[in-house]
């Protein structure tokens, strides 16, 4: 219980409650940084990826090559934005959509020639 409470503390301090989203992925968990709501076409999103292991503990992992890709529903269109690694559980991107529509958000994690996981996070509607 004690872990769980400072398991639970750490995310608070990292990442404002109302702004994390969480998806499993493969053995690991990743907190991402929701869209914006009300997001506009050429509004940055500036996401950023934290990965746990399945009993809540930081996941130390480097050598990933994270991306997030999105894809306009009506046209097919897509667009890839590479995440960087910023610290041992910690990847960022700044994601911009190109203009208004629906979009679908996916993220994927691969190591040199291997891919790892892949998983659509969100439709989102931008203005």
């Amino acid at each position: 219980m004690k872990k769980a409470l400072l398991v639970a503390a750490a995310l608070a301090a990292l990442v404002p409650a109302a702004a994390v989203a969480k998806e499993p992925i493969g053995s690991a968990r990743v907190l991402f940084t929701p869209v914006p709501h009300g997001i506009r076409a050429g509004q940055p999103w500036n996401v950023r990826f934290r990965f746990f292991s399945q009993d809540g503990a930081p996941w130390r992992i480097s050598g990933l090559y994270p991306s997030v890709t999105i894809r306009n529903k009506a046209t097919g269109k897509s667009r890839v934005f590479a995440a960087a690694q910023r610290d041992s559980t910690f990847y960022a991107a700044r994601v911009v959509f190109p203009a208004a529509g629906s979009w679908t958000v996916t993220f994927r994690y691969d190591t040199r020639g291997n891919a790892m996981g892949t998983r659509r996070l969100v439709t989102v509607a931008v203005r």
